[in-house]
């Protein structure tokens, strides 16, 4: 299966993309898409960022178009591209540290296929406003169902484990905001 086929079939009927999964048994298929899929974001999400740079500084002399304009463009996508493949290895990696919680019999291309498949509809809908944000959540029902068919576990534990990285995520944020808050408010008071 090509690229646009995996995508279609993941985002359209992820049933029958999962019964197609079982027989993959290659990580590189899986690499690629990820990374295709990252590039492909990277580029939306930089585009996005230069279409509000040049409109917000549309009437200033120094932002008209030029060539080296595209350097940091060309930058910016090749580290968004790799933040995003670090960024959903590391919730492949925290996905399956949860599930083998549950289940010891387990192998990590499993779970990274599942996670990496999974993410097709974040990447493809991430740019729109009301739809990047569903995207999140169909994102996790698609690994809530691969982790509960691969690695046989009920579907409310799979659910829960495929939410739960964002849910830490949220934690350590909150935690970070109120550190630094606390932190600029201990100083404003002494």
């Amino acid at each position: 299966m090509d690229y646009l086929d995996t995508l279609r079939l993941v985002v359209l009927n992820p049933e029958r993309f999962l019964k197609e999964l079982e027989k993959e048994e290659k990580a590189s298929p899986v690499v690629v898409f990820l990374i295709l899929s990252a590039f492909f974001n990277a580029i939306g999400i930089t585009i996005v960022y230069y279409l509000f740079y040049w409109a917000m500084n549309a009437y200033a002399s120094s932002s008209s178009i030029r060539v080296w304009n595209f350097v940091p463009f060309i930058l910016l996508v090749v580290l968004f591209t790799i933040l995003s493949f670090i960024g959903w290895f590391l919730y492949a990696l925290i996905v399956h540290f949860l599930v083998f919680l549950f289940k010891r019999d387990i192998k990590f291309s499993r779970t990274f296929q599942i996670v990496a498949y999974g993410s097709a509809p974040y990447f493809l809908f991430s740019l729109i406003p009301i739809f990047g944000l569903l995207s999140i959540f169909y994102t996790f029902y698609i690994v809530a169902q691969g982790i509960a068919k691969f690695h046989k576990l009920e579907m409310p534990k799979a659910v829960a484990v495929a939410m739960m990285p964002l849910v830490i995520w949220i934690i350590l944020i909150l935690l970070f905001i109120f550190l630094i808050t606390g932190v600029s408010i201990g100083r404003a008071v002494y």
